[in-house]
């Protein structure tokens, strides 16, 4: 019995990089009942020095940002909130009337600007962004925390903490906590299993996760094994410290003659992600076609319909069950054609796809009663055999701006999967070949450049950063924080580059093993041949999964 739990590198604390202003920790637009005089929201220092309020704003907007309070002289301590309600919060050291959108249709916003009025730090919650409301950087905004329902609140995933991506920065909180800290989420997950023959038995692999800031010794975690819907194991684990790793490997009750599904699956009380709590095996049954999620029109043009593209490498001759599903678990079962085309298109209206692109060949084409709805703000789609197991998956995160435009699975040369946006002129290019990206711009000179990120380390997705300096020689270091400030991978230290060229990052540790899901700080400094410093520069690196 092995269960050995494996803690992230960490060294350095950066502190003054990550952590310096004051930011919008909490809010409750849309309180149950009446809104008027229950609304409030929530500051938060997350500093090391004390910050005088004076001057400072709050705004909020619905069609345009609107100043609804203006703060007199008042010291902000660090690490401390400052309540602003509405008057029927007793607890606010602030009483204005802030009167926030409930979201429901577009987008809204809610926004506190320095006393300078050099920074901001901005929510916005909904979609479509229908009125160009900007983010922290005045460009128009494109990622949203979800619509809650009454009586929740929109909190931090962690007390101050600040990405700039709203989506990942905020979540729904059922139980508000304003004036005090926010409850921490909970997220364990599997991120993979293996069987491996023992005698004329089975021991189980699991890589289990804890992909939040969750502890307590006092924690209940299980792992629940099962074959065919059958529970055949339960196995207590000892709770993982956040954003570590637990590599369990225990006996289970399978032997040799076994076959079917195994799904093993964590389950901890609490947890905000259950999608991501479970992986299954096959036993006894080898997978029986190769299928890819190939492209996806995930929001058409107006009245027209979402579809889904898979790519069918090879022809094996029969016909062949599978699903497709959801993040929300949303499931269409389907079966492949007898006479199965290389690019197979899933879609409710065969005549009307045809109609919308002449070039896709109606053989091509595949007509259901009904798709998964793909979210335009974003959604997971899996695809699986008839056995349960998953043989391919995506994710996406929507923008608003591509309406019309199909996401198209790309394979590098090395193998390397990423999504992009169609460059054919058609917009999408269904049962037919993916679109060919015209290679990007060269960077700027004296300047770098990150692309690839989100990505999904488990996927075989990496990031990239190029750089094009004046000198032909120079070094470069490059280093990987978490959101605590803490150093967990160097990418390159002092490495002698040439003129132009980029950088990989797989995101993965030293040990290959994929980093949590999450946003990280990519800190960059090139020095040129006479060692001084040309470049010296801090981005934002967003890792996910399927």
């Amino acid at each position: 019995m092995v269960k050995v739990c494996n803690v992230i590198l960490v060294l350095v604390l950066l502190a003054g990089y990550l952590y310096s202003e004051v930011v919008i920790n909490e809010i409750l637009y849309d309180p149950v009942g009446t809104d008027t005089g229950n609304e409030w929201i929530e500051l938060y220092n997350n500093g090391a020095e004390d910050i005088n309020l004076e001057g400072a704003r709050l705004q909020v907007a619905g069609s345009a940002f609107t100043t609804v309070f203006t703060f007199p002289s008042y010291v902000l301590r660090a690490g401390r909130f400052v309540l602003i309600g509405e008057t029927n919060v007793t607890q606010a050291a602030f009483i204005t009337n802030l009167v926030m959108q409930n979201g429901g249709t577009e987008t809204d916003a809610v926004r506190y600007v320095s006393p300078d009025g050099t920074y901001t730090d901005t929510v916005l919650y909904d979609s479509p962004n229908a009125n160009n409301l900007s983010d922290d950087f005045g460009n128009v905004a494109n990622s949203f925390a979800p619509d809650v329902s009454a009586g929740y609140s929109l909190a931090r995933t962690m007390d101050g903490s600040d990405s700039n991506f709203c989506q990942y920065d905020f979540i729904a909180e059922q139980y508000p906590t304003p004036g005090l800290p926010n409850r921490i989420p909970v997220d364990y997950a599997i991120d993979s299993i293996n069987l491996i023959p023992v005698g004329d038995g089975y021991n189980l692999y699991a890589d289990i996760r804890n992909f939040s800031m969750a502890y307590s010794d006092t924690m209940q975690v299980s792992l629940i094994v099962s074959l065919n819907g059958t529970v055949i194991n339960t196995f207590v684990i000892t709770p993982i410290p956040p954003w570590e790793f637990c590599d369990f490997l225990e006996a289970v009750n399978l032997y040799s003659y076994s076959a079917g599904l195994v799904r093993a699956e964590v389950i901890v009380y609490g947890d905000v992600n259950p999608n991501n709590n479970f992986q299954t095996l096959e036993i006894g049954n080898p997978t029986i076609y190769p299928m890819f999620i190939n492209e996806i029109m995930y929001d058409p043009a107006t009245g027209e319909q979402e579809w889904v593209e898979l790519y069918i490498p090879f022809y094996m001759g029969w016909q062949y069950s599978f699903l497709l599903s959801d993040a929300a678990g949303n499931t269409i079962n389907a079966t492949l054609p007898s006479l199965c085309p290389e690019y197979l298109v899933l879609c409710r209206d065969q005549a009307d796809l045809i109609l919308r692109y002449p070039a896709c060949p109606p053989d091509n084409i595949l007509q259901v009663s009904t798709l998964p709805a793909l979210n335009n703000e974003g959604d997971i789609l899996r695809l699986i055999d008839g056995y349960g197991v998953v043989i391919d998956s995506m994710s996406y995160v929507g923008v608003s701006s591509k309406k019309g435009i199909s996401l198209e699975r790309q394979v590098a040369s090395d193998s390397t999967v990423s999504w992009q946006y169609c460059r054919d002129e058609a917009g999408a290019t269904p049962g037919q070949p993916n679109s060919i990206a015209p290679p990007p711009p060269q960077v700027e000179q004296g300047k770098i450049r990150l692309t690839g990120s989100a990505f999904n380390p488990s996927a075989g997705e990496s990031m990239k950063l190029e750089y094009n300096f004046a000198d032909a020689s120079n070094t470069i270091s490059c280093y990987i924080y978490d959101m605590k400030g803490r150093k967990v991978h160097t990418i390159a230290s002092g490495l002698d580059i040439g003129k132009s060229g980029e950088l990989a990052w797989n995101g993965k540790n030293g040990q290959g093993k994929p980093f949590p899901r999450g946003i990280y700080v990519l800190m960059t400094e090139a020095r040129n041949s006479s060692k001084n410093i040309i470049l010296r520069k801090q981005l934002t690196v967003v890792l996910a999964t399927n």
